[in-house]
């Protein structure tokens, strides 16, 4: 859960007290923090889900293969069979400057490709650091 979320979620508790204290909104205040246990619910499932490695790789920013390997050398635990992987979303490694919120869009490409350009031009050593 990102720490935007969880403040947002935190402030609509706050508010749910000040309801219920304030006000004597029993119900207001409960059903706002049934809406909040929900929110939590569905996010901790979301965490939690198994994806394949075809949609690892659309999330994640590397390649169905490398997140393969990864499962089969053990960096990320299979939460599939042994010849069917899976990769819970929580154990999903990112890819540096990958926004999965932006697959397929043409200014992700062209700034990755800036970003990659601006790294070699900026390193330090003169080699590859990556």
């Amino acid at each position: 859960m990102t720490d935007v979320v969880r403040a947002a979620l935190e402030e609509v508790r706050e508010q749910a007290r000040a309801l219920r204290e304030q006000w004597g909104a029993e119900e207001q205040a409960s059903g706002a923090e049934a809406a909040v246990a929900i929110i939590e619910r569905r996010v901790r499932e979301a965490h939690l889900e198994s994806l394949s490695l075809e949609d690892a790789s659309v999330e994640s920013g590397y390649c169905a293969d490398h997140l393969g390997r990864l499962v089969r050398d053990g960096t990320i635990p299979n939460a599939g069979e042994p010849y069917s992987p899976r990769i819970r979303r929580c154990d999903l490694p990112r890819k540096p400057g990958f926004n999965a919120g932006d697959v397929g869009s043409s200014t992700t490409r062209l700034g990755f490709k800036e970003q990659i350009a601006r790294s070699i031009a900026e390193s330090n050593t003169g080699e590859s650091d990556g």
